[in-house]
């Protein structure tokens, strides 16, 4: 009999079309667990009979849906992720990663800048990432200024540059960031496969949708993840994928995987928690996808519809600071607040969240007891920020 543990392995690949396995080299994905199942629904015969007996019953219709349980890690699921907002990544250049020749550090103005106008364009609030620096304590994961318009040529940015000298020489860098923000492209769908290795089984779902995301965020834990799908019906396919790519499946990542121990920074409305610090934090990003049937369509649902994306997100903050009382207000007075954070690994990669605007839909204030601290349990739900033109952005800080 088949073991999950020791022998499942999943993968991935983009289709181009609809109803059609996805050609080339699936992505080998790494999973913690979770399922994606084929359920069934029959109707009985109700017919009264003077045998007080029952009819077969019959089998009217049949839907694909699960999640997969990952911990996040750098160059694994940013494909989905993208599709899950329904729109491409900007990066700073192709693969990630822009060389600027000429960067300069300032400590007193917080400016990095580069005289022959160089630098991309960062958006405000975004997350990047410098390495290559000749003086390595420049080196490390930065956030562009909420406050100014970055350009070409400056970024102002609220982490402190650490160069000692105020202008230091100009030396060769590597900036990296690719962001992700919620668009209007049309759906993207996959195929998916699960290969039950001890027995010689390959179970392929095509034309399967992203539909939402769940990440998690607590003490001294990796960062994990949840990609909820949606789909048509899964094909068994005995000993033989169904991948026509699958003799040549590109390898699954080996990137350490994200956790909130180090290198953890969170930004609620322009500030530094400091000693308000966050104890957890749940986002939820959800696609809004819905099934459409039709009358003779088969058992599986006719296409999936996708209403409007939404965002929520919950956790709780230890109280006391006056960020965390103003938070608290905030909530009263129906104003809305900001929030950033982003988590690094071991290999200096970084994966950002920025929330620009949102609306607390609870909060409340555990009196505590003795031996125990006093905590703010909060949740609240993003709308589209003007300016960004999205309800949260993501920031992948590395080579992609």
């Amino acid at each position: 009999m088949p073991s999950s543990s020791s022998s499942t392995v999943w993968r991935f690949l983009e289709q181009s079309a609809e109803n059609t396995i996805a050609s080339g080299n699936p992505q080998t994905w790494r999973v913690t667990g979770g399922a994606i199942t084929q359920s069934t629904s029959s109707i009985p015969d109700n017919e009264l009979r003077s045998d007080r007996g029952k009819g077969d019953s019959t089998l009217v219709s049949g839907s694909v849906a699960g999640s997969i349980n990952v911990n996040w890690s750098h160059g694994t699921h940013e494909e989905l992720l993208s599709a899950l907002l329904a729109a491409d990544p900007t990066p700073v250049a192709a693969g990630g990663t822009k060389t600027v020749a000429d960067m300069t550090f300032n400590t007193t103005t917080h400016i990095i800048g580069s005289a022959a106008a160089n630098l991309p364009v960062l958006a405000k609030g975004q997350y990047f990432g410098i390495s290559g620096a000749a003086s390595a304590l420049n080196n490390g994961i930065y956030r562009a200024s909420l406050t100014t318009a970055p350009t070409t040529t400056e970024i102002v940015v609220e982490t402190v540059v650490k160069d000692v000298a105020a202008d230091a020489i100009a030396e060769e860098c590597v900036i990296s960031s690719t962001r992700y923000l919620q668009g209007n492209d049309t759906p993207r769908f996959f195929t998916i496969e699960r290969e039950l290795a001890d027995v010689s089984k390959f179970h392929t779902f095509k034309d399967i949708y992203v539909t939402s995301l769940n990440l998690s965020y607590s003490p001294s834990e990796r960062v994990s993840a949840s990609f909820g799908f949606m789909g048509a019906e899964p094909e068994v396919h005995g000993n033989v994928s169904l991948f026509p790519g699958i003799a040549t499946a590109v390898a699954a990542t080996t990137s350490t995987t994200f956790n909130t121990v180090v290198g953890t920074h969170v930004i609620l409305d322009g500030s530094d928690l400091g000693e308000g610090c966050l104890s957890s934090l749940t986002l939820d990003l959800n696609a809004g996808a819905r099934e459409r049937r039709c009358l003779g369509a088969g058992l599986a649902p006719s296409s999936i519809a996708f209403d409007s994306h939404s965002c929520t997100a919950s956790g709780s903050i230890f109280f006391g600071t006056d960020a965390t009382s103003t938070l608290y207000n905030k909530m009263l007075t129906d104003l809305p607040v900001n929030f950033s954070m982003c988590v690094t690994d071991a290999d200096g990669n970084g994966f950002a969240i920025s929330i620009p605007r949102a609306k607390l839909t609870s909060a409340s204030i555990d009196g505590g007891s003795a031996g125990s601290d006093v905590l703010m349990a909060f949740s609240f739900e993003t709308s589209t920020d003007p300016t960004l033109g999205s309800m949260v952005a993501f920031d992948v800080i590395g080579a992609l």
